[in-house]
Order: C-alpha cells, then sequence, then structure tokens
C-alpha cells in the first residue's frame, strides 16, 4: 500500500493549496518561511533563549503549515505500508 499522505504516483506531500509539483511546493513553503522570518526579525530579541521561547519561535516561522492531514506517528514520506508495516 502507498503512503496515504502523499499523492498517486508521487512523493508530494497532500497539501491545502493542492500542489502537486514538489518544485513549487518547495517555493510556496520558503516564500511563507521568509516571511514569517522577516516578521521575527523586526521583533526585539528574546530576554531569554530557552525551550519555550524555541516553541514559540518554532510555531511562528510554521505556522502556515500546508500539511492537508496531520501526520500518525510511525508514518513516513514515500514508504510502502505492507500489513500495517512501514518497509
Amino acid at each position: 500500500m502507498r503512503d496515504p499522505y502523499l499523492y498517486p504516483d508521487s512523493d508530494v506531500l497532500k497539501n491545502l493549496a493542492r500542489i502537486q509539483d514538489s518544485e513549487e511546493l518547495k517555493n510556496m513553503e520558503a516564500d511563507y518561511t521568509l516571511l514569517r522570518l522577516s516578521e521575527i526579525a523586526e521583533d526585539e530579541s528574546p530576554t531569554q533563549f530557552d525551550y519555550q521561547t524555541l516553541c514559540e519561535l518554532h510555531y511562528r516561522i510554521f505556522q502556515d503549515d500546508l500539511v492537508e492531514q496531520k501526520r500518525k506517528a510511525g508514518a513516513f514520506a514515500g514508504r510502502d505500508q505492507r500489513d500495517g508495516k512501514f518497509v
């Protein structure tokens, strides 16, 4: 069984923009990431840099997640699944 998170006959993750071309999807993700990083660069620097700060930065950078469906643990892109196991 093919990875259900990918478009058929493709290694591209299903996404909210319905982009099936990997290069186009990479470019769109890069645009969103650049936008969020530029917003962060305009802010004041954090007074402390700890785990919570890192989590907040991660969220801000990747808040525009284009993934159509959140993956379950153990799912890997481009892998075939047989009998409930990824091989």
